[in-house]
């Protein structure tokens, strides 16, 4: 489930990065009341999957020890990432439960 949450919470940033109109969140409860939704999920495998929802980026300052921002922006520039795009993906996998 967990590989469900970050390609769910990619996929809903980039609807709203391309201004797309975001589905209401719903309760179990809700969709099943819903008509359609019974029609679409008949004989389906329902599964919740939490997910973040996208936020407006804000600027910060920290401060680190220069040898670790060293070493984060190495990985940062392997992974193909920028340094805040690095430290929000390890700040997300070390407090989002597995």
């Amino acid at each position: 489930m967990r590989k469900a949450r970050e390609l769910l919470t990619f996929h809903v940033a980039g609807m709203a990065a391309d201004g797309d109109e975001l589905p209401m969140v719903r309760t179990l409860a809700q969709l099943r009341a819903d008509r359609a939704f019974r029609a679409d999920a008949k004989d389906a495998t329902i599964a919740m999957v939490q997910f973040e929802m996208p936020g407006k980026s804000m600027r910060l300052n920290i401060t680190m020890d220069e040898h670790l921002l060293q070493a984060i922006d190495r990985a940062a520039e392997s992974a193909g990432q920028s340094r805040s795009a690095f430290l929000a993906a390890a700040a997300r996998a070390r407090m989002l439960p597995d």
